[in-house]
């Protein structure tokens, strides 16, 4: 699970990948190789998903949404758990 912190420092990474890289890295490609850099557990999940951008650059806003909604997802679930646990 990525927070939003972590989700907005996949972003800085690929732009810090396409500065070194002169922009022969699409941005895409950027994302992905910094998603499978910093947090490879997740990048493994959407490999090869609708959600992987890292051959078509129009994939880049399901990236995105994939993370979020996963973010989203497990905060709503953890919450969910610790509520029924402070109810019993």
């Amino acid at each position: 699970m990525l927070t939003i912190e972590q989700i907005g420092q996949v972003a800085s990474r690929a732009e810090e990948r396409r500065r070194l890289t002169k922009g022969s890295e699409r941005k895409g490609q950027a994302l992905f190789n910094a998603l499978v850099e910093m947090f490879p557990e997740e990048a493994e999940k959407m490999r090869g998903q609708n959600s992987d951008c890292f051959y078509q650059d129009e994939l880049i806003p399901a990236f995105w949404a994939a993370l979020k909604n996963v973010t989203v997802w497990n905060w709503c679930n953890s919450r969910n758990a610790w509520q029924q646990q402070k109810s019993r």
